[in-house]
């Protein structure tokens, strides 16, 4: 799978700064982060069917035959059942005029009631090249509201995991960096922690969107997914 490696190594001298409250003194202190970007190998769709209708039990009728055209069209297309999920259809009854929603004008007999059915499901493509062409299809045949579409990786851990060590690698290569530019010679690493990175999904839009709850992060114009880790490596100098 294509991925693009990159490294924004951040450094910090704990002698020149401070030292952090928790370490002890002749400490060198590196912070440093890495970046994999790869490229998509699942897109995500969350839809819905929306009908209104005055009568309950037709509205239902067409409901249930427009869900069976969409199965119908994806089992012809090769979607495995478990990229396919149906959720509880949801009934909302509406009302015409602009009377009070009171026990008195709910029960009135002027009120003119219509009912609002959505069936929302979900489906995965496990190829994201067909997006379009199925996305379309569906809309054909009776989707009419697009919840979200994500982007995504299936082997998310193991890109994280290739960012981990090649933050690690960053950190220790410019910790013998740093102790050499200054004359000083480190032993033992005395404190290795990881720092909180977040990880991303592209949105159909293609703005990226942080799985970790934190908000936009710009855009990735190339369609690579990014994946970061950062660790904070201390050694005791000698």
């Amino acid at each position: 799978m294509k991925r693009l490696l990159y490294l924004w190594p951040l450094l910090l001298l704990a002698a020149c700064g401070g030292k952090p409250a928790d370490l002890p003194e002749g400490i060198l202190t590196v912070n440093a982060e890495a970046e994999v970007r790869v490229q998509p190998d699942r897109a995500a769709l969350a839809l819905s069917v929306v009908r209104r209708t005055t009568d309950l039990h037709k509205g239902r009728e067409t409901m249930e035959n427009t869900m069976a055209d969409i199965e119908k069209y994806l089992r012809e297309q090769g979607t495995k059942e478990k990229n396919f999920k149906i959720r509880q259809i949801r009934i909302t009854p509406l009302y015409r005029d602009t009377v009070a929603y009171s026990a008195s004008a709910i029960n009135a007999s002027d009120v003119q009631m219509r009912y609002e059915l959505e069936q929302s499901f979900t489906l995965t493509l496990e190829d994201p090249a067909q997006y379009e062409s199925v996305l379309y299809a569906l809309l054909e045949r009776g989707v009419n509201r697009v919840e979200g579409v994500e982007f995504y990786s299936s082997e998310i851990r193991k890109y994280r995991d290739e960012a981990r060590l090649a933050a690690l690698q960053a950190a220790q290569e410019k910790a013998a960096l740093l102790a050499g530019a200054a004359g000083i010679k480190t032993g033992k690493v005395k404190k290795l922690e990881e720092m909180s990175s977040p990880v991303y999904f592209l949105s159909a839009s293609n703005s990226v969107q942080n799985l970790s709850g934190g908000g936009p992060e710009g855009e990735l114009g190339s369609g690579l997914i990014s994946v970061k880790a950062s660790v904070s490596l201390s050694y005791e100098i000698e």
